[in-house]
C-alpha cells in the first residue's frame, strides 16, 4: 500500500494518497489498523524506496528520442546509428548504451528545451531538457561511440566541451524536417 505517514503531538497519521492504491484495499487497511489500535495490537510500517535511477535515465532518452523524431523525422530516427538508442528503450533494464544523459551545470543562458548539433568533440544530437542533456548519435556521425566516449570521459571525471554548429526549437508539432529533404542532402 502506498501511504504517508506524518506525525503530530504524539499522534501517526496515516493518509492514502487518493488514486495511489485501489480504494477497496485502503478501505479494506484502514478498518484493518482501526481495529489494531482498539485492540491494542501493533503494526508495523516498512520504508520503501523503488527509486530507479536508470528508469529515469531511459525515461530521459526517450523523450530525447522522441523530440528528435518530430523534429527531424523517419530518416533520423531509424538510422542505423540510432540502434542502441532504440535497443535501450525497447529493453530499459538491458544497458545497450554505455552513458547517455549528463547534468548541465550552466545551463541558465540556453531555453529549458533545445535540440543542438555538436560539431565537436563528436557529431552528435545534444537535447537539452531543462538541468538535463541527452546525447543522441547523428545520422553521418560515429554513431552509439559517442556513449562509449561519454562513459569514458566520465570515468575520467574532466569536463565536457562542446562545440555547436546548430540549434532548433523544442518540436511543438511533427515537422520532419529531414524527411522533407532529398535523400543526398541528409548526410550533412
Amino acid at each position: 500500500m502506498n501511504v504517508h505517514v506524518m506525525r503530530d503531538n504524539e499522534a501517526v497519521k496515516v493518509i492514502f494518497p487518493p488514486g495511489r492504491n485501489p480504494p477497496e484495499k485502503a478501505d479494506a487497511m484502514t478498518k484493518k489498523m482501526k481495529r489494531n489500535l482498539e485492540d491494542g495490537s501493533e503494526f508495523k510500517l516498512t520504508i520503501r524506496s523503488k527509486f530507479d535511477q536508470r528508469a529515469i535515465d531511459v525515461a530521459y532518452l526517450k523523450a530525447a528520442y522522441l523530440a528528435g523524431f518530430a523534429k527531424f523525422g523517419y530518416r533520423f530516427i531509424l538510422c542505423e546509428s540510432m540502434n542502441s538508442v532504440r535497443n535501450q528503450i525497447r529493453e530499459p533494464e538491458t544497458p545497450h548504451a554505455d552513458l547517455f544523459r549528463i547534468y548541465l551545470k550552466e545551463h541558465n543562458s540556453l531555453p529549458d528545451r533545445l535540440l543542438l548539433l555538436t560539431d565537436t568533440p563528436y557529431r552528435c544530437l545534444f537535447v537539452k531538457i531543462g538541468t538535463t542533456a541527452v546525447l543522441l548519435p547523428w545520422i553521418n556521425g560515429i554513431g552509439s561511440e559517442v556513449f562509449t566516449w561519454l562513459a569514458d570521459h566520465k570515468r575520467h571525471d574532466g569536463p565536457l566541451s562542446f562545440n555547436f554548429e546548430m540549434a532548433w526549437d523544442w518540436p511543438s508539432s511533427m515537422e520532419m524536417i529531414l524527411d522533407k529533404l532529398p535523400a543526398a542532402e541528409t548526410h550533412t
